[in-house]
């Protein structure tokens, strides 16, 4: 099932239509582990966040960034 909050659409004229939805998002939960620490250059962080939205139920896994600096 594809999850769509905000989608533009164009059509023939060259104009855009925005459809917005507002719901609740419930982040079960959010666990953030070292990645790298490399001594020059950012650090990577591996984030695992479980949530759901209605009955819909998934994992996503994220890579960030960040300086310490």
């Amino acid at each position: 099932m594809k999850e769509m909050v905000n989608h533009n659409k164009q059509n023939s004229m060259n104009t855009r239509k925005v459809i917005s939805a507002k719901a609740a998002i419930t982040v079960r939960k959010y666990e953030p582990i070292a990645y790298d620490e490399p001594k020059e250059g950012p650090n990577l962080i591996n984030v695992h966040v479980e949530e759901s939205f209605k009955e819909i139920s998934k994992v996503i896994v994220l890579l960030n960034s960040y300086s310490s600096k």
